[in-house]
């Protein structure tokens, strides 16, 4: 059995490769996609709308180190946040594809003025940013419920 090893947080963990990449390969693949071929739009079962979006984010840490995240957002048209479809993302996946691909939201403006400030909020919320960590975000995600 081939075995990774790495050095983290003063410890040495061994763990066998074949999960490494079986985690690491499909993030590495979004995360190198052109954003406008990430999203699919979804026939939602609810009255609801809106959109999940999925971030790739690498924390800088103060001694170095780098930490890497994956942070499901979602939000109503109106800019509401909806924590059960974060909590529930497979669903959203087994949804039907949307019939119409009728553009409910202009994305760029909804991503810059909805998005990018729930990122931060959370990201802040949850303790992985401060003053002293540099950051970066990448969307790797993008799921429209018409």
């Amino acid at each position: 059995m081939l075995l990774l090893t790495f050095y983290r947080k003063g410890a040495l963990f061994s763990i066998p490769f074949g999960f490494y990449w079986i985690i690491n390969t499909p993030v590495k693949f979004y995360q190198n996609q052109d954003p406008k071929q990430l999203g699919i739009m979804v026939k939602g079962t609810e009255e609801q709308k809106g959109v999940l979006s999925i971030w790739y984010v690498e924390v800088q840490g103060e001694k170095r180190d780098v930490k890497s995240y994956i942070i499901p957002l979602s939000s109503s048209l109106e800019g509401s946040r909806i924590p059960k479809w974060e909590k529930n993302i497979d669903a959203l996946f087994n949804m039907p594809e949307a019939e119409s691909h009728q553009v409910l939201i202009d994305r760029n403006s909804f991503l810059k003025e909805v998005f990018e400030p729930m990122l931060q909020r959370e990201l802040l919320y949850r303790g992985i940013i401060s003053g002293q960590r540099d950051y970066q975000a990448k969307l790797i995600g993008w799921i429209e419920v018409v």
